[in-house]
């Protein structure tokens, strides 16, 4: 999970890196173009956020505050390095975007949102600050979901699913009634969110331009939820599936499922399978892929690479037209491409051990005294 993780990070600046650049997608051999998929990314997050969540609610059966209290400094001291970039960043990003000499769809799109937050700095930053900037449609606070660091709608996502994670968990350990409801709630998510628009398609009475708003993606929660339930269940009975339906359960999975369910279908079916001479080999390479120190270390520190990347795609365009004068669109995405890895790379690692983890070991330590034991259920 933790590789799977670091894989994800890498496809959300993929495409971040090709848009900035003026690639279209339909010239990127087919490989590159699943890869620069950074939506679908972002959707297999939110499936391990939905799973990872509830696996730590059902182990840790610690106090809503509690909860609270460690997840919000899990999120937020990476998120607040970054969105004051992000912040500084909005008095520049719209010049950066106009000297590109390329004009596409995409990049006046993206300058005109850097526009329109500069428009409602005050207000955007009030939400960014209470990580609830998702909530906004932009009929209330128009492109509030995506200003100063695009990538960070999903994080006011996380936050307003850990808001109710632990009501929901609290449910289905009692079997309530209410528990049904919810769920039919959370899986009208794809009937939502076409019923929304975007700004491609914009005019409806709610228009979100990205899926900021938990009701849009609560079908992918819950996907993990289940699957949490069911690789719990599969363990405590060590039940392992046969291997030979894996490789046709993942064909399935790939013909006739979104990319973001095939993508956690490979996955999250390697897992239930142990380490042993009849593990299907699929599943075998996939335990190899994810498990590779590389890919390991990119999902450790695959949070801080998720929000710290785009802040530094800008720098590094910035530093190409002021200095490497490309006008090419291939060459440019090349050389962003490689002043942008490693600077990412470098910075995300030591956000992570100077910021993450002590961020969040320190609220382990607090929560400890904060909300004692004998308070704990």
């Amino acid at each position: 999970m933790e590789g799977l993780r670091g894989l994800l990070a890498l496809q959300v600046f993929a495409q971040h890196l090709v848009g900035i650049s003026g690639v279209a997608f339909a010239v990127l051999p087919r490989p590159l173009q699943f890869f620069a998929d950074g939506g679908a990314a972002v959707d297999v997050f939110i499936v391990l956020s939905g799973f990872v969540i509830f696996m730590l609610l059902d182990q840790g059966r610690e106090p809503y505050l509690a909860f609270l209290w460690r997840r919000f400094f899990r999120l937020f001291p990476a998120y607040g390095i970054c969105l004051a970039l992000g912040v500084l960043l909005s008095f520049h990003a719209s010049e950066i975007l106009s000297h590109l000499p390329w004009q596409t769809d995409v990049i006046v799109a993206i300058r005109e949102h850097w526009e329109i937050t500069r428009a409602h700095f005050w207000p955007n930053l009030a939400w960014h600050l209470a990580l609830l900037h998702g909530l906004w449609p932009n009929e209330i606070l128009p492109f509030s979901v995506g200003g100063f660091l695009e990538q960070a709608w999903s994080v006011s996502l996380e936050w307003q699913f850990y808001l109710i994670a632990p009501l929901v968990w609290m449910l289905v350990s009692k079997r309530s009634r209410w528990l049904l409801p919810i769920l039919l709630v959370a899986a009208l998510g794809p009937y939502l969110e076409a019923h929304t628009g975007d700004y491609l398609r914009n005019g409806r009475h709610l228009s979100y331009p990205l899926k900021g708003f938990l009701p849009l993606e609560g079908h992918y929660f819950l996907v993990g939820i289940l699957s949490y339930y069911l690789f719990s269940y599969c363990r405590a009975r060590r039940w392992k599936p046969p291997a030979a339906p894996y490789l046709p359960a993942v064909v399935v999975a790939w013909i006739f499922l979104p990319t973001p369910l095939c993508v956690w279908t490979l996955v999250f079916a390697a897992c239930l399978y142990p380490t042993g001479h009849d593990t299907p080999l699929l599943a075998k390479t996939v335990s190899a892929v994810t498990t590779f120190r590389p890919i390991s270390f990119l999902g450790r520190v695959s949070y801080s690479v998720y929000l710290l990347h785009y802040p530094v795609i800008y720098g590094g365009a910035w530093l190409i037209l002021h200095f490497g004068g490309i006008s090419n669109q291939g060459r440019f995405l090349v050389v962003l491409t490689a002043i942008s890895v490693p600077i990412t790379l470098i910075g995300s690692a030591a956000m992570f051990h100077w910021v993450e983890a002590p961020a969040m070991q320190w609220a382990k330590r607090t929560s400890r005294s904060l909300f004692p034991v004998t308070a704990r259920s």
